[in-house]
């Protein structure tokens, strides 16, 4: 069991632990490292982003017994100091019942109310400066934001968090497990230490584990990129996430891994670096799947942070949700359902979605022992940063009678040999809004003859073709503040003084933003760039070349328009979700 924590001097650290309190009978010391400026890829994050990390300290707790409370403290010999006593149950055995934690796409907020700006100004060149809080022009600024699911800090958090704690202060759960998007600082080095004050009431009492995200590894020079243009962790290219969080991945640079824990094999990939067949990736998982024993951990999950399976509508870009999922599914898909993969957790869109037991966009059901035939897809990307509910007008087959939920929130699970109960709960009341039930016979074994009939006799249903929202997001990023600049009086009228989007982004600036207001902000800004904007006067407007024909503009900008008026504001409007 490894600790990790940073200190601003470089001592004599260690790690004291026992089995009670007051019995810390084994000490073992702690390595130390740090990392500088010029480990780091790119802008902001190695120049007006940088803040030195200090010293990152870590130990490994040796001969645990399985299944256990150990009680520990981290000090260092040289300042004669120690932390207070804390406790953490020991990895589980095969035959234990496990209780886990599980999410995605957390972040951080500030605790006292202030909003980070840096990642704002350095991402958005539209405004040439940074307005002060309950101006026209802050409201309009967060009114973009708002429709572009983008904002400096993860205000959900401050549902999330809290939740997290509470469950962790049960001491019931062996671990947790996040993937991606971990602490959404991209390049703002001081946004790491709030991730980390802000979650160590509960990693440091629940083992947690963690993949990365497209917020803490793309950049084009990261190790073995997947996305050659994407610039996503502000130029840390994975960094300061494999320097503070060390996990027991292949390598260094190569950011996957594996563990049994309890009667589950955890496969935790890297989305963000290549997982094509060439790649060290794609060999290390098959290797993995193949070597599992299933008479040990008769269940599999894969996590990591893009999605396999995905209802948003964003389906363009090289690194754009659809594409990227078609891509996964294309290299993975057959391989999972092979070998009998039984779920995928991952994050990225800011929503909660789960697919049917599904292999080719085709429900499979279950057998006739009541054993899932596919892998189900859980998408817990909803834990702090800003709902995304992008949801196309026609849903996908694999989501045909699932929820799909757009409020924060989180999951735990409670495994054993038999039965795999997940439950996602809202963050406000820490109620269960879905529960998956899956179920092996004691003995089961995995029948590769009947999974390759599985893939051989599926035909798959169709994907709909959507069009590009590349379109959708330039008239909102860039028409949009052009129209409010050129009329005031229309402006004033869905942004201004004692309207509810001005209320609303005033009142406080850290108030956690509901799906459903997302979704009235969007419809405003819509009604009123609509009747301003068509393919004649486009170019007029924009007063510069336009990104694609207007005549694409405007397709694309109808298309997601009619989603957010119609599947998106039934979804959201069928939540009895309160806000705080």
């Amino acid at each position: 069991m490894r600790v990790t924590w940073l200190t601003q001097f470089e001592g004599a650290p260690f790690v004291r632990y026992g089995l009670a309190e007051d019995e810390l009978d084994a000490q073992v010391p702690a390595n130390v490292t740090t990392y500088t400026a010029a480990d780091l890829c790119g802008a902001p994050a190695n120049s007006t982003g940088w803040k030195a990390p200090g010293t990152i300290n870590s130990g490994v707790m040796a001969d645990l017994e399985p299944n256990t409370r150990y009680y520990y403290v981290v000090g260092d010999e040289a300042a004669n100091t120690t932390s207070t006593v804390s406790s953490f149950i020991s990895a589980p055995g095969p035959d234990d019942t496990v209780k886990l934690l599980a999410f995605a796409d957390v972040g951080q907020y500030n605790e006292d109310g202030t909003k980070g700006f840096g990642y704002w100004y350095d991402t958005y060149g539209l405004f040439d400066e940074v307005y002060a809080i309950g101006t026209l022009q802050y409201t309009a600024l967060q009114a973009v934001l708002v429709t572009l699911s983008q904002q400096a800090d993860q205000d959900g958090t401050i549902l999330v968090y809290p939740a997290l704690i509470e469950e962790a202060s049960t001491g019931e759960y062996h671990s947790a497990w996040h993937n991606g998007d971990v602490s959404y600082a991209r390049g703002m080095a001081w946004q790491w230490d709030t991730f980390g004050h802000l979650m160590e009431p509960l990693s440091s009492r629940v083992p947690t584990m963690y993949s990365p995200g497209n917020h803490e590894y793309d950049w084009p020079t990261a190790h073995d990129s997947q996305f050659a243009e994407a610039i996503d962790s502000g130029g840390e290219c994975g960094v300061p996430y494999k320097m503070r969080a060390p996990m027991p991945t292949v390598s260094s640079d190569d950011l996957f891994y594996s563990i049994d824990h309890g009667p589950i094999h955890f496969l935790q990939l890297n989305t963000e670096a290549r997982f094509d067949e060439d790649s060290e990736q794609y060999k290390f998982v098959v290797r993995d799947l193949f070597t599992v024993d299933r008479s040990k951990t008769p269940w599999v999950v894969v996590g990591f942070h893009r999605m396999m399976y995905t209802d948003a509508f964003d389906g363009v870009s090289e690194a754009s949700a659809q594409r990227v999922a078609a891509e996964m599914r294309d290299v993975f898909e057959a391989m999972f359902v092979y070998f009998g993969v039984d779920m995928t957790w991952q994050g990225h869109n800011h929503v909660y979605q789960r697919t049917c037991p599904v292999f080719n966009n085709t429900c499979v059901g279950y057998d006739k022992e009541g054993v899932a035939r596919g892998p189900i897809h859980v998408t817990m990307g909803h834990a702090g940063f800003m709902l995304s509910p992008s949801y196309q007008p026609v849903e996908a087959a694999a989501f045909a009678d699932t929820p799909e939920l757009a409020f924060f929130g989180y999951c735990r699970a409670e495994v054993n040999r038999t039965h795999f109960n997940l439950q996602m709960l809202d963050a406000l009341n820490q109620t269960v809004r879905d529960e998956i039930r899956l179920y092996k016979p004691l003995g089961w074994e995995l029948d590769v003859n009947a999974t390759q009939a599985l893939i051989s006799d599926t035909p798959g249903a169709p994907f709909t073709d959507n069009p590009t929202n590349a379109g959708f997001k330039y008239i909102i990023s860039t028409i949009f503040p052009k129209l409010l600049l050129s009329d005031i009086v229309g402006a004033l009228s869905i942004i201004g003084q004692g309207t509810p989007i001005y209320a609303k982004l005033n009142a406080h600036p850290s108030r956690p933003i509901s799906a459903e207001f997302m979704t009235q902000t969007a419809q405003s800004v819509i009604d009123f760039v609509t009747p301003l904007v068509n393919a004649t006067n486009l170019q007029e407007i924009a007063g510069a070349a336009l990104p694609m024909s207007a005549e694409a503009i405007m397709e694309s900008f109808d298309w997601v328009a009619s989603a957010w008026k119609g599947r998106i504001a039934e979804l959201v409007g069928a939540q009895d979700y309160a806000e705080a």
